[in-house]
């Protein structure tokens, strides 16, 4: 016997009702469904500042979980990189008008034949070093920008985590002060789900698989209460053991634990 709760799945035919003695039972499990189960991994290493929730409590979609603490540096130092970035670019434009002007005197001197190609070439030459050393500090100061947008960003939305769906908060991982990455990568710090709608895996013999199809009906029991329900999937690929996965989605009737054993019946 199963020391958790145990739950038992009949599955019947629409035709006529079954006994016990024409039944066989598999192992199953109750499982949230994927997309009203949310996993929360901090997306930066910012310290932890406030914690919203607890174990047990009732969550709607968008309610803020945590608050992080950002810190300022990060963001004044992508700030400061762009105002230096736009420094240089000022020098340069400074030094390419000055250039600009000794050249035009050059070309005047040249047609007087007062210096030489040479002179005209060279002087020619710092204008174009300084044409090519602009467009590169152009290139610098955008992606100054785009780190400083990031950063930003970062800033202003990470601050927080917020829920994406409405459920139980099943597990809080997480304390005061704590940072967002462990050593060896993100942490889950948060699990909630919506378990008003559940599913029921069991795996079943090839043979018995053939006989089910979307839509069977089933009956699903515990302590005494019985709840309608039918077959939602039958995988095609067997898993490790040859088995063929079945699920059952429903509504959940009473509370259903998730990851509590199951007993499944199958005419």
């Amino acid at each position: 016997m199963f020391k958790k709760l145990l739950l038992v799945v009949t599955i019947i035919s629409t035709s006529e009702i079954v006994s016990a003695q024409e039944l066989t039972e598999f192992a199953g499990i109750v499982k949230p469904v994927s997309s009203k189960h949310y996993r929360g991994s901090p997306e930066n290493g910012f310290p932890v500042t406030q914690i919203h929730v607890k174990e047990g409590d009732w969550v709607n979609q968008g309610d803020v979980l945590i608050e992080l603490d950002p810190a300022d540096l990060p963001l004044n130092l992508k700030k400061a990189q762009v105002e230096v970035a736009n420094g240089d670019l000022a020098m340069l434009l400074s030094k390419r008008e000055i250039r600009g002007k000794v050249l035009a005197r050059c070309k005047l001197l040249r047609e007087k034949k007062a210096i030489s190609v040479e002179e005209l070439d060279l002087a020619q030459e710092c204008v174009n070093c300084l044409d090519a050393e602009i467009e590169r500090a152009k290139a610098a100061i955008k992606v100054a920008k785009v780190a400083y947008e990031q950063a930003d960003f970062v800033h202003t939305n990470y601050e927080v985590m917020k829920s994406p769906i409405a459920g139980e908060v099943v597990r809080v991982n997480c304390a005061l002060g704590q940072c967002g990455r462990a050593e060896t990568g993100p942490v889950v710090w948060i699990d909630i789900i919506d378990s008003r709608e559940i599913e029921i895996h069991f795996p079943v013999p090839t043979k018995t698989a053939k006989s089910l199809k979307k839509g069977h009906p089933v009956l699903i029991s515990q302590d005494g209460q019985t709840w309608k329900s039918e077959v939602t999937t039958v995988t095609k690929l067997a898993d490790s053991n040859r088995q063929i996965p079945i699920i059952v989605k429903m509504s959940n009737p009473d509370k259903l634990i998730c990851e509590t054993e199951v007993r499944v019946s199958i005419k």
